[in-house]
């Protein structure tokens, strides 16, 4: 069974994410190169297949783009599956 951890305010929580992934997801040097280049890449109508997907940070950031249709695959066979996480609540204004 799977520990659930408490979930850092805004954030969502994946109990197998090393720490040097969580510190470079708070100092967002993590996948930034990636990032930087999707409104680039990607635009409103696209159709997207992410393959290597990993915790989903990129597949997130391209879901937000409207009309973009994305599918996310990540064959690591580490990576067994769904994993359980809090929802982020929406940060008060």
């Amino acid at each position: 069974m799977r520990q659930r951890l408490a979930r850092p305010p805004g954030r969502l929580v994946f109990d197998d994410v090393s720490p040097v992934i969580w510190q470079a997801l708070d100092n967002e040097t993590y996948e930034a190169k990636e990032a930087k280049w999707i409104s680039k890449a990607v635009k409103p109508g696209d159709r997207v297949l992410e393959l290597g997907s990993g915790i989903g940070i990129i597949t997130s950031l391209i879901a937000q783009i409207p009309d973009v249709q994305v599918w996310a695959f990540e064959a690591n066979p580490a990576d067994d599956g769904p994993r359980e996480y809090e929802e982020a609540e929406p940060d008060a204004a």
